[in-house]
């Protein structure tokens, strides 16, 4: 099976949040059992090493008001062809979002890409994997003139991965005549209160829909958790399949060292006090809402009252890295040997990696979580979490129980501080207990969290859709199919 990919990020080229690390690490994957991957991704100029990359050749994409040239440049990652497209209208910027025109920018990425298929990887795919709002243009277009009357891109079945559904792509209605896309009553599916919503487009037309969870497929089918889409969720139900991420085990191999040891080099990089004994508590996170993080406020310092240390990595919304600095002022390095707290904003990958290996318990009470890494990449390291019972945090952390010694952390429910500092103090009483720890760690490092487990259920997504496909069950939107 050939798979093509199309996203906004991938990781090591380009990466933003989880997206970038499921492109880098799921098309290798696939490779791995025997099936071909290839991935479109956008020219980004801060990609290291770009203006060295193998020219393929160049496209013209049709656009209103004229064709707009676009060139496509390879690079080879675990075997597998990255396909970078190349455009200094739209593409070539020093971001991968945040610009004004994002959506006008993500709908020509999309068509670009369409059009790179006959010049990229010896061929068309047999399915087409997009990714978040801003590849599901991808399947809009594939539904209208021209690619709805060409055979070389209606016998392809479409997968559509959402990673986080609070974001979606919502534009002003004048985007579609500026991309190609005429409004009609076929296409009035994208229509949301008024506005048009490209992520409910994809979740209309793709083959297969999928979220990088089974709990968040669940989560999201309702008004809670469905952020408006809930009801066209739902009417893609039987479409709708839930996977885990898994996380790149050679990058985060186990570890080599004892707990105690890079526990204390961790502490000596951070200033802290060395003290093998006292738990050391971690977050490696962007520091949002979503990421539960205005729970902290109140729980801090009946938390640091403990004897307990914590250290903290992230940036992200001012009010909260300016509460873990006021923090630190208290609670750090100048503290001398009662120090408690190592606050570190930006994002440091060899600091974040120290961190998942040396400490004890990793924290993360997201307020939502389709599926998170960082949890997987604790356990990975006998990092023990504590999280709440939501998305993918309820498909890989589960409660450890005294009496039957299984469970690999802790959780709490109800979205509220209180809950959240019972949980550290019931994984707090537990490290006071060296047997009971001991299994906690062993059945964390026990887990499979790789991709070998999730990638097969992949193929069986993408063997549904083209049989969706070959049966001719697709939604159709091209005015010679339309009924």
């Amino acid at each position: 099976m050939r798979i093509a990919f199309i996203a906004a990020e991938a990781s090591p080229f380009i990466k933003v949040g989880g997206l970038g690390d499921v492109i880098g690490s799921l098309p290798p994957a696939l490779q791995q059992l025997g099936h071909q991957s290839f991935v479109l991704v956008p020219a980004c100029n801060s990609i290291p090493g770009l203006a060295e990359m193998v020219v393929v050749g160049e496209v013209r994409v049709p656009w209103p008001g004229g064709e707009e040239s676009v060139r496509i440049l390879k690079a080879i990652h675990c075997g597998v062809p990255y396909y970078f497209l190349e455009n200094s209208r739209y593409l070539s910027r020093e971001r991968v979002y945040g610009y004004l025109d994002d959506a006008e920018r993500f709908a020509f990425f999309s068509r670009a890409a369409l059009e790179s298929l006959p010049m990229v990887n010896a061929g068309f795919p047999d399915v087409l994997h997009v990714h978040d709002w801003h590849a599901s243009p991808a399947l809009l277009y594939l539904e209208t003139p021209p690619y709805c009357e060409d055979p070389a891109y209606t016998r392809i079945a479409t997968a559509l991965t959402i990673h986080n559904l609070s974001f979606q792509g919502v534009a002003d209605p004048d985007l579609l005549p500026k991309v190609g896309l005429a409004l009609s009553p076929k296409n009035a599916l994208i229509e949301f209160y008024g506005r048009i919503n490209l992520l409910k487009g994809g979740i209309m037309i793709a083959d297969a829909v999928g979220t990088v969870s089974p709990t968040y497929a669940r989560e999201i089918l309702t008004p809670e958790m469905g952020c408006g889409l809930e009801t066209a969720l739902n009417s893609r139900r039987q479409a709708l399949f839930g996977i885990l991420n898994g996380i790149d085990t050679e990058e985060f191999a186990p570890p080599v060292q004892p707990k105690r040891q890079t526990k204390a080099q961790l502490q000596t990089s951070l200033g802290l006090p060395v003290r093998e004994k006292v738990p050391l508590l971690a977050v490696v996170s962007r520091l949002s809402e979503q990421k539960g993080f205005d729970l902290f406020p109140p729980i801090l310092d009946s938390l640091l009252a403990e004897e307990v240390q914590l250290v903290v990595l992230g940036t992200g919304d001012e009010r909260y890295e300016r509460l873990f600095r006021e923090t630190m002022e208290r609670y750090g390095p100048r503290q001398g040997f009662q120090a408690k707290v190592s606050a570190n904003g930006g994002f440091n990958a060899p600091l974040a990696k120290q961190i998942y290996e040396g400490a004890d318990l990793f924290l993360m009470p997201s307020r939502f979580e389709p599926c998170g890494l960082g949890q997987m990449i604790a356990l990975r390291y006998g990092t023990v979490p504590v999280v709440r019972r939501t998305g993918g945090l309820a498909d890989t952390v589960f409660e450890y129980s005294e009496e039957n010694r299984d469970g690999n952390g802790f959780l709490f429910v109800p979205y509220d501080p209180s809950a959240f500092l019972a949980a550290i103090r019931r994984a707090l009483s537990f490290y006071q207990q060296e047997t009971h720890w001991e299994r906690i760690v062993s059945n964390g490092l026990a887990g499979d969290y790789s991709w070998a487990s999730s990638s097969p259920r992949y193929i069986e997504a993408y063997q549904n859709s083209l049989q969706l496909q070959h049966y001719g069950e697709r939604f159709q939107i091209c005015p010679h199919n339309s009924s």
